[in-house]
């Protein structure tokens, strides 16, 4: 799937050949964890990057954060997207 948001295959090059992240099921708290679930995650986040956060940033913009009272709100919509 290609988007705006990131370029999934210098994400993968960097995750996966300069970190070496699969490394990492080397060790007991990591070893039920794959290359494919790494990347079924990182896919899942792309979808919800695209689907959810990459829309809402318009609705952002255009309503902004505010500041009252000595605290800042940010845009209804990054409400909903933060509990998913």
């Amino acid at each position: 799937m290609a988007n705006l948001l990131v370029d999934m295959r210098d994400q993968n090059f960097t995750i996966f050949e300069m970190l070496g992240v699969e490394g990492l099921t080397k060790y007991p708290k990591y070893q039920e964890y794959s290359k494919d679930m790494f990347e079924m995650v990182l896919a899942e986040a792309e979808k919800m990057a695209v689907n959810e956060l990459f829309p809402a940033n318009e609705i952002g913009d255009k309503e902004g954060c505010t500041f009252s009272d000595g605290k800042v709100s940010a845009p209804k919509i990054f409400h909903e997207i933060y509990k998913k």
